[in-house]
């Protein structure tokens, strides 16, 4: 496929944009392991080689995707917070950050199958980049909660969404398998596997929340 080159900053810009615009695409509709190079450069209308002159490997692109589901997700949350100064009770916060973190299908997706991409084909430098853009990002939006949960600093709330976070990736696996996986939790006697992944993550943040 023939595309003509990005020549400007701009151009770039726009075409590292259309890139993740087709991967967030084939992601809504696809498995993980469904969505590859070659779909996603045949939907963005560019080369397969072009691809990899912005992301050195799929994972890496990925990553990228969770990146910017990830700022969406805290960026709304902390407009929320933002709109008055009533103070929260710990419930509320908890209700309020789980829901607007479940309005993201695809981020809660990709939130069960991230600790796999990090650590398949990414390299060293790209998730030192990750991590230290999370961190920042996770910053800005406790300064929010702080200011809205009584006796809770911005460090604390910092934790808090970063343990949320772990525990998101660890029960979406059990609470949403992927159909393939499904079968391996059905059937008398496995109940206990089954998960209502709002109930469950609104008890635990707020469980989380009230804890030293």
């Amino acid at each position: 496929m023939g595309t003509k080159r990005a020549n400007t900053e701009h151009e770039r810009a726009a075409r590292g944009r259309r890139i993740l615009d087709a991967t967030a695409a084939l992601l809504a509709r696809w498995s993980l392991d469904d969505v590859n190079v070659d779909r996603i450069a045949a939907l963005a209308g560019i080369a397969k080689g072009t691809v990899y002159l912005y992301f050195r490997t799929k994972e890496e692109l990925l990553l990228e995707v969770f990146n910017r589901y990830h700022a969406l997700w805290l960026d709304t949350l902390e407009a929320k917070l933002r709109e008055d100064l009533t103070p929260l009770s710990p419930d509320e916060a908890a209700r309020l950050t789980v829901s607007i973190l479940l309005e993201n299908p695809l981020l809660v997706r990709l939130y069960g199958r991230i600790g796999a991409v990090i650590n398949g084909n990414v390299s060293p430098e790209a998730e030192h980049r990750f991590r230290r853009w999370q961190t920042t990002r996770i910053a800005a939006t406790a300064l929010a909660l702080e200011s809205r949960l009584p006796g809770v600093t911005s460090a604390r709330a910092a934790r808090w969404l970063i343990r949320l976070e772990a525990f998101t990736a660890g029960i979406v696996p059990l609470a949403r398998p992927m159909p393939a996986a499904a079968g391996a939790v059905a059937g008398p006697g496995l109940a206990a596997l089954h998960f209502d992944l709002e109930s469950e993550l609104q008890y635990i943040a707020v469980t989380m929340l009230l804890s030293p």
